[in-house]
C-alpha cells in the first residue's frame, strides 16, 4: 500500500461509526422534538394566564433553568486552572 492511501475500514469499524452517528443524531433531535411538544402545551396555557410577551419570557426562563446545569458542567470540565480561563474561550 502506498503512503498516501488509507487502509479500508473493517465491517466492525464501519458499523461502529454508523451506530455512533445515529446515536448522536438521536441524542440531538429527540430533546428538540420533546421541547417542541412540551411548548405546544405550555405556551398556550401560559398565554391564557399572561400576556404573550410575559409567557414567552417565562418559557425562556424555563429553558434557561433546564440548560444551566449542563452549561456550568461543560465550563467547569474544560476549565484550565493554570490560566484561569475555560478551554473553550482560549
Amino acid at each position: 500500500m502506498e503512503e498516501n492511501q488509507r487502509a479500508p475500514l473493517s465491517k466492525r469499524a464501519l458499523f461502529s461509526y454508523i451506530v455512533i452517528a445515529l446515536g448522536f443524531t438521536w441524542a440531538c433531535w429527540i430533546p428538540s422534538l420533546l421541547w417542541a411538544k412540551q411548548a405546544d402545551y405550555v405556551l398556550p396555557t401560559l398565554q391564557a394566564n399572561y400576556s404573550q410577551r410575559k409567557a414567552i419570557w417565562i418559557m425562556g426562563l424555563i429553558w434557561a433553568v433546564w440548560h444551566y446545569p449542563f452549561t456550568i458542567y461543560v465550563t467547569l470540565a474544560s476549565f484550565d486552572p493554570a490560566s484561569g480561563i475555560p478551554a473553550a474561550a482560549q
